[in-house]
């Protein structure tokens, strides 16, 4: 008889003070209740069969001892206090028609909640059925013995009609649970007649949770009513998600649009990136640095995918800003070392990011303004509904800044950068679905009218799904990108363009099979890769440069991949994969041969060969076992451990302390080997107060047993023979994260910390023994709060500490001839740069809520580096004036003073 809404209709009822009349009269009611050894629980119910009075309630709230309750002719205020008092449980009286028991902590905080709340209440409560009813889904005839119920579902918006994406649908009874589709569709097997609960939930709509008497198959037509701002907060405070500790995919990090866009943001500009580097394990050199580090890995060994497209750069303005928009994306998934089988090519991470549909129903423009950056994007539906659009443009220009500077060469300098994402979604039947999606980015970016950098990128992706069966689906994705770089030098008689870049085109089918207490995923990727040779050309008539232009390269990678999830007990959960890779480095080129005892010099030429088009010029064969383990050892905590064997043949090649435009891409040949790694990983995970809070310690270590690194003074650019500046040999990282979460009314928060060690051991260099990699940084802190003041305004802080990194420094010198002064230095990366720290704070003001005018407004106002710190991008050596044998450390802070922004954002519905 009895259904149980969730706190979103609990708290809301509280606030409910229009008809006070009506409830003083519930209030006032007399009870009679005679029972012993009963629950609170079990007591509410005899009420309510009794006097016909609806409870709202959780039941986890409530204590599992039993007491004896005696009450007659007692007024039900009075027996309610003293009935919920030992539970530190209050109620309130709605409508006198249901009361609300909810916990006394949260009444006091609920006043700036109230209005949001009612709607949302009396959206639920209009639906046409009580949600204590019992639903009877399927005919009267039952099911024949043995055989399930076919239950299948749609999940739509309220107000709009837009199918909801992603929504949990789970039936707690029998642990059976599934996610809506593109098209809110839903569908599970439950055995028949018998009654079970149906609970749905998603992140800014009001929770769903029905009783339902399964007779046999049966379809269900589901709205649910989207509430304000904070709403979606209270629903997770209430029942937040026991991923922490049920998920069985090891090393997976998750990150929604709203964590992105509360975190305090660089001149107004919310970045997918920096929300990355709040999780335990992730760590960037600094300002200025494109990409991130995972567990000890390099830039270039993390595969960063904009839905499918690989994105070989992902930064914009020398890595001050990703080139992923956060105003297109659905969501965004980190795995950390232990990779999913469908996953390869790269030694450390895969970041995930999954692109949205466009509005089905109605249309939405939307944009911001902040002091060097500009946003618009668009969406809506066409085709009777069919199909939709969403486009997202983005530009920044900081010359204006610039030009404010009161340094000569920096107020020369200039900036700009845009991208563009244009997504198309259209439903050839209700089975088959078509996805076109087109990207285009670019930076352009010059110093002093000196040197300069320009980098494009361009992708295309058509993506085609068909649900074959219930429960068999097939992704087929055709991908086509380009990324080409530059760098100019502007001035002087070696005045030219060094460029470079990368081109690939993808095919990926994917096959998903989803069974009650298992799944598996098959599929193959196969990548072209076409590496144009580096290009010199002269720049202007006083330039001395010789026109030069490598020879091209090419690269096919394929993969056959299989993984299955299994819960062979319900505390056990195991997924198994397997990947395998062949590699094959193509011809069309010219290679040198070297002498027999492995010594790539050029001084060791055999012979030169010639490869024709096409011909394999070697060949690599990788087997790639990947395993994650869940064990939970009660509802709050589990063990989880992992691992993957992975292998990387594209790796950028530079010597700087990170990537720029100018470095190339360099592919796997018969003397330039492949990186391979062991990936481990073990950790235990604690969830408290109904998930509220979530602990998590989980060790790691990556032995690399193939690697290169670079001799000293290494000539990289232009160079034919590349292996020859290259030296082999073995890398490890290890370390420990810790990392604890928690979720209020008001306040949410997550610190964490992670201690690491990432080396590298290579002959010829340090005389054999172990150094630190130029990425090595022991200590990382990250403290991340936000603090809600009302439905609209919040204000958030955000605190990164880093070891310094290592770094290689002359130490002392010595005068040849009386002429030069030649530096002493000490070996490689044994010295370490100033650490790193850095407080961002932001007070938000978030869209108004009143639809009817069409037009919201949000404002951000931002302080990044509040304390003004100087922090190190790297250390470099001059020699003192007058003083030719002794040198001076100079400290280079890309941003060495406090930035303060504002943005303006709007929306038109």
């Amino acid at each position: 008889m009895f259904k149980h809404l969730r706190y979103l209709l609990f708290l809301g009822l509280f606030f409910y003070f229009l008809a006070p009349g009506k409830a003083q009269q519930l209030r006032i009611q007399e009870i009679s209740l005679n029972l012993e050894q009963a629950t609170i629980e079990e007591a509410l119910t005899k009420l309510a069969e009794q006097y016909q009075i609806r409870f709202y309630y959780t039941p986890i709230d409530f204590p599992s001892q039993r007491l004896d309750y005696l009450y007659q002719n007692t007024p039900l205020a009075s027996a309610l206090e003293e009935l919920l008092a030992p539970a530190s449980l209050g109620y309130f009286i709605y409508r006198d028609q249901s009361i609300a028991i909810l916990p006394q902590e949260n009444i006091a905080k609920l006043t700036a909640y109230r209005e949001q709340f009612y709607q949302a209440l009396d959206g639920q409560l209009q639906k046409g059925t009580s949600p204590q009813d019992v639903i009877t889904i399927g005919n009267d005839q039952p099911s024949q013995e043995g055989s399930s119920a076919k239950i299948v579902g749609r999940l739509v918006d309220a107000n709009t009609g837009e199918p909801i994406i992603g929504a949990t649908v789970f039936w707690p009874e029998i642990q059976n649970g599934t996610v809506s589709d593109s098209r809110g569709l839903w569908e599970t097997n439950i055995p028949p007649g018998n009654q079970y609960e149906l609970q749905i939930q998603y992140i800014g709509y009001g929770s769903f949770s029905r009783q339902f008497q399964i007779i046999g198959d049966g379809f269900l037509d589901i709205k649910l009513l989207p509430v304000a701002t904070d709403l979606a907060t209270v629903i997770v405070l209430a029942e937040a998600q026991d991923d922490n500790v049920s998920s069985t995919q090891a090393g997976l990090s998750t990150f929604s649009v709203r964590s992105i866009k509360d975190l305090p943001t660089l001149l107004g500009e919310a970045d997918v990136v920096r929300s990355v580097l709040t999780t335990a394990g992730v760590n960037s050199i600094g300002e200025g640095a494109t990409g991130f580090n995972v567990r000890g890995g390099a830039v270039d060994q993390n595969l960063i995918l904009q839905g499918g497209s690989i994105l070989f750069n992902a930064s914009h303005a020398l890595g001050f800003y990703s080139t992923i928009n956060p105003e297109i994306i659905q969501d965004v998934a980190l795995y950390k070392s232990i990779l999913p089988a469908e996953y390869g090519g790269r030694l450390s991470s895969v970041l995930q990011v999954d692109m949205r549909r466009g509005k089905q129903t109605g249309s939405r423009v939307a944009g911001g303004l902040g002091p060097v950056t500009a946003k618009l994007s668009a969406e809506g539906a066409f085709a009777e509904g069919k199909g939709t659009y969403l486009l997202g443009l983005r530009g920044a220009s900081a010359n204006w800044l610039l030009r404010q500077v009161n340094d000569i060469p920096i107020s020369r300098s200039e900036a700009t950068f845009f991208d563009g994402n244009l997504l198309l979604h259209y439903d050839l039947t209700e089975k088959d679905q078509l996805r076109l999606s087109l990207y285009r980015a670019g930076d352009d970016f010059s110093y002093n009218q000196e040197f300069g950098f320009n980098y494009k990128t361009a992708s295309a992706e058509v993506n085609y799904t068909r649900k074959i069966k219930e429960e068999l689906s097939s992704e087929l994705s055709l991908v086509a990108n380009r990324l080409s770089s530059s760098r100019t030098d502007l001035a002087g008689a070696e005045s030219g363009a060094l460029l470079t870049g990368i081109t690939y085109y993808k095919l990926k089918e994917v096959i998903r099979h989803q069974e009650e207490d298992w799944s598996w995923t098959a599929g193959l990727e196969t990548i072209l890769y076409h590496v144009p040779g580096q290009e010199q050309t002269p720049q202007g008539p006083t330039s001395t440069l010789p026109n030069l232009k490598l020879e091209d390269e090419k690269g096919w990678e394929s993969a056959l991949f299989g993984e299955v999830n299994w819960q062979p007990r319900e505390q056990l959960s195991v997924k198994v994969g397997l990947r395998i890779n062949d590699y094959q480095y193509l011809g069309g080129r010219t290679l040198l041969e070297y002498g027999p005892d492995g010594n790539y010099d050029l001084s060791n030429v055999v012979d030169t060969l010639q490869y024709a088009s096409g011909e394999t010029i070697e060949s690599y064969f990788t087997i790639e076992p990947r395993l994650s383990l869940r064990y939970q050892l009660s509802p709050e905590q589990s063990v989880r451990g992992g691992y993957s064997r992975t292998s990387q043949f594209v790796n950028q090649v530079f010597n700087t302390d990170t990537p720029t435009p100018q470095s190339q891409f360099q592919l796997s040949t018969p003397y330039i080997k492949p990186f391979l790694a062991h990936n481990f990983s073990l950790g235990y995970f604690r969830n408290f107060r109904k998930n509220r809070w979530e602990t998590a310690v989980e060790g790691f270590y990556r032995a690399i047993d193939q690697l290169w690194d670079y001799q000293d003074f290494a000539a990289l650019n232009l160079n034919p023979h590349l292996e020859t500046e290259l030296l082999d040999g073995q890398g490890r990282a290890y370390g420990v994260e810790a990392s604890i979460k928690g979720r209020s009314l008001r306040f949410d928060g997550q610190v964490s910390y992670t201690w690491s060690r990432t080396e590298r051991q290579i002959a010829g260099i340090n005389q054999g023994n172990w150094y630190p990699s130029n990425f090595d940084q022991p200590h990382n802190i990250n403290l991340s709060f936000k603090y809600r003041i009302d439905e609209r305004q919040s204000l958030s802080a955000n605190f990164t500490f880093a070891s310094g990194r290592p770094t290689t420094a002359p130490i002392v010198s010595y005068t040849n001839g009386n002429t030069i002064v030649v530096p002493i230095y000490t070996e490689r990366n044994q010295l370490r740069i100033p650490d790193y720290h850095r407080l961002d704070l932001s007070y938000n003001i978030g869209m108004n809520k009143n639809k009817e005018k069409g037009f919201k407004t949000s404002w951000n106002f931002t302080l990044y580096n509040v304390y003004g710190r100087k922090n190190p991008f790297s250390v470099f050596y001059t020699q003192r004036v007058n003083q030719r044998r002794d040198f001076i450390a100079n400290r280079l802070a890309i941003l060495g003073t406090i930035f303060p922004s504002v943005s303006f954002n709007f929306e038109f519905l």
